[in-house]
Order: C-alpha cells, then structure tokens, then sequence
C-alpha cells in the first residue's frame, strides 16, 4: 500500500475532492483541536474474479446473430440463429396463371458486430428436421442459447459477402429453385400441408442461418419485425404481359431464437470451458478477468481488507474513492473495438446483481454506475474507465467486516442481454490494472 499524507486545509479539500457537496462532520472538543488530515491510498489488496453467467433466453429480442468469431484471449465463438416463417394469411396463388421465378431470405441488418469485418462472412441457411419447440411444454416459447434443434443435410441457400455495419449490412440469399418449386407448387395445388398453420409449421419445421468458420472472423447482428418478410417467393403471370409479383411468408416470433456457443480450449479459462454460472479467481485464468455480453461474463471485486482503514488515524469519513480499471494491450487486439462504457452493479454471494441505488443508502448522484472510455496517450498507454464508487466504499464501511457485498463490473446492458461489448484486464502484483483511489478523512 502507497500512503501519501496530505496536510492541508479541511474545507478547501472537502471542495475541490467532493464536487462542492455538503460533507457533514461531527466533531468532540477533542478532535476540534486536532489539525484534520486527508489521506490518499492506492488501494489494490482486492479480490478479482471472472464470473462466467448462467445460460440465457435469446429468444424474442426480435434480432438474428450470425457469424463466427476467434478471439486471442478468451477463444472462439459462434452465432447461429433459428427462424420460422409463418403461414400467409391467404393462398395468392389459387386459381391464377402464372409462372414461379425465383425465392430469396431476406435479413435487414444492424450496426452492431463483433470481429473483424475485412473478411467476409460465409452464410449457410439449411432447412430443419425437428420444429423449434420445447417438448416438455409447447406454450414455452423461451429458449436458451445452448439449445439445439436437428437441421438437415439440405442446403437451401448461401452467400458470402463482406459485411459492413452501417453501410450495407442487408442480406439478400438466394434460395434453391428445387426449395423454391416445392414451396410454390404447394400454394399453386392448395395442398394439404398449407390449409392450417399446424399443418404448415410440420412441412416447413424451421431453418437454421450459420456461417462457415473456416472462413469467417465475425459475428453480424440482423434485425427481426413481424410486419417485415422473411422469405419472398417471386413469380409471374402468364399472360401477354408478365406482371411480376410476390408472396411474403413473414418470421415466426415464437419459434425465433440464437444459439450462442462459445469455445475456452487454449484459453486462460480453459478449465471452465462448458461450465457456467462460476467464478474464476485470477489465480486459475493467468491473472486475466474479462468483461463480455456475448460470453457472458463480468468481472467480480470484493474489498475484504477495506475495514483496516477504520484503525488508521481516527478514520471519519470516506472523500472520495475511484475504481481505476485500465486495458493492458495484451487483452485486446487492433479488430476489437472497446465498449464506450460498461455498468456497475452490485453483486452478492450468489452472483446475483443489484442496482447500486437500491443498496447503497448513501447514494446520492445518478449515473455513479458508469464508467466511460478513456485515453490520453500522452498520460498513459492503457484506455482507462473510471467508476465514482465513494458511496459504494462508504456503504461497505457501514456494512461491517462481515458483508458479502462485492462489485460486479458488467456490459452496459447488464448480463441478462446479449450485446458485442468485451474487454479483459490483466491484474496482478505487477500488472496492477485494476486499482481502488481512495481519499481518506481523519485526525
């Protein structure tokens, strides 16, 4: 521990380190003839883990991901998603001349993605031999990102092309014409496998899109809207002049999810691999803790030795205290892209998380639970994020020796929704990336 003592004016202090808040002092005749001291610390006896989160639903967030993507620190990871399309609510088709074109997927894309977007994506949609739905009960439309349903061998469309977030992310796949007649054929004939939805949702039970990971490195996010059509059957009339015309089937909400996966091996945390709802001390991933909303971790920091500085010097108040978390370049490579700001929360020995403002009483400030991207490269050669965490320190002091209270730094959206925020940290004795800034009141 680094101990700086600082011996200067007590109200003058309180000003410039509290943001001109009132701090209240309550002081005996004795201590009103002592001369007040302002201690710093740089604090870093805490404990650091990783904490790699429960399965989740991915199901109804109305979004597909897709792709595949390697990361050097914490491995490989994969996107696929499962889509249903529903019954039209008429048969367009019955009793007209005309002639079948062509048939195509169609995805509108979003401005989130993950890897590295110069090599191009390799996107395969196969028709499903299962339907999308959970046997032990049908009216459960949750579904999880390590479920699976049975695709087939049939191959009905792929494409690959360079996915551009913001610019061109679209996917438009052509389908197979086999596929294509097939379905078209069915409307044409008023088939019995589309009078009823049942009778349509056994036909066609689902697909699968997927990329190839021999030759992708990203992860795409697409956009999901009942009102917007998934799959679009082109055909024409057969007359002397050919109207071009077309059937949507639109997504199917309910039977609409992703599955997520994600590969440890030759990683720090290899022995976790497969393993969820676990904490991983810094001592069994290489002094490495990680921060991911699509592997699902956060990094989890306790401060059991906090309570020592209630022996130092007649201890009053806690000033302020800063969490300093700084990025090591070994933990991110040139293709990734920070997250501008993850979430503070609290965390109790169940790993559960809690609002800081719901638990610490001396919460005064919103947006305390915040930190934002940092970086001066004429001050330092690691991003930084900063988290005001006095009220949270004084909280504990409150809370006593005893408390099972800890921090939890997440993504911004927390851990219960999937986002492309990641970042890993290094700490150590050495490698303290991980620091706690304290300011410390007392005669």
């Amino acid at each position: 521990m680094k101990t700086n003592r600082l011996l200067i004016v007590l109200m003058a202090t309180i000003t410039v380190l509290a943001g001109c808040q009132k701090i209240d002092i309550n002081l005996d005749s004795n201590q009103a003839n002592r001369t007040p001291v302002i201690q710093y610390y740089e604090h870093s006896a805490m404990n650091v883990s990783t904490f790699i989160a429960d399965t989740f639903i991915t199901s109804g967030s109305g979004a597909a991901y897709v792709g595949y993507y390697k990361d050097e620190v914490l491995g490989s990871m994969s996107a696929s998603s499962y889509l249903s399309v529903n019954l039209p609510d008429n048969n367009a088709l019955l009793n007209t001349q005309t002639i079948y074109d062509s048939i195509e997927l169609i995805l509108k894309g979003g401005k989130d993605y993950m890897g590295d977007t110069t090599v191009p994506i390799s996107f395969k949609l196969y028709q499903l031999d299962e339907r999308v739905i959970n046997k032990n009960n049908a009216e459960d439309y949750n579904f999880y990102n390590n479920q699976q349903f049975k695709k087939s061998g049939r191959l009905v469309g792929s494409k690959t092309m360079l996915y551009r977030p913001g610019i061109d992310t679209a996917l438009s796949i052509k389908l197979s014409d086999d596929f294509g007649r097939e379905l078209y054929n069915m409307f044409k004939n008023n088939a019995n496998e589309i009078q009823t939805d049942i009778a349509f949702y056994n036909y066609i039970k689902g697909f699968v899109l997927e990329a190839d990971s021999t030759t992708s490195n990203s992860i795409a996010n697409f956009s999901l809207s009942p009102d917007s059509a998934l799959i679009k059957l082109h055909y024409r009339s057969n007359d002397l002049v050919h109207t071009n015309q077309t059937m949507a089937f639109t997504y199917n909400n309910n039977y609409q999810f992703n599955h997520i996966a994600n590969n440890l091996s030759n990683t720090s945390f290899s022995r976790y691999n497969n393993q969820y709802n676990v904490v991983v001390s810094t001592a069994e991933s290489n002094d490495i803790v990680a921060v991911s909303g699509l592997y699902k971790m956060g990094t989890k920091i306790s401060f059991p030795q906090i309570f020592n500085y209630l022996e130092i010097n007649n201890y009053l108040k806690i000033v302020k205290a800063e969490l300093i978390i700084k990025v090591s370049k070994v933990t991110y490579s040139p293709v990734d892209e920070l997250p501008i700001g993850p979430r503070m929360y609290e965390s109790n020995d169940q790993n559960e998380t809690l609002s800081l403002s719901s638990s610490t009483s001396t919460t005064t400030e919103s947006g305390n639970d915040l930190a934002y991207l940092q970086f001066d490269p004429l001050k330092s050669e690691k991003p930084t994020y900063t988290f005001d965490v006095t009220s949270y320190i004084t909280y504990l002091m409150e809370q006593g020796k005893f408390t099972k209270s800890s921090l939890m730094i997440t993504p911004l959206n927390g851990l219960s929704t999937i986002s492309f925020n990641k970042a890993a940290f290094k700490h150590n004795q050495i490698d303290k990336d991980i620091q706690l800034k304290l300011y410390i009141l007392s005669f």
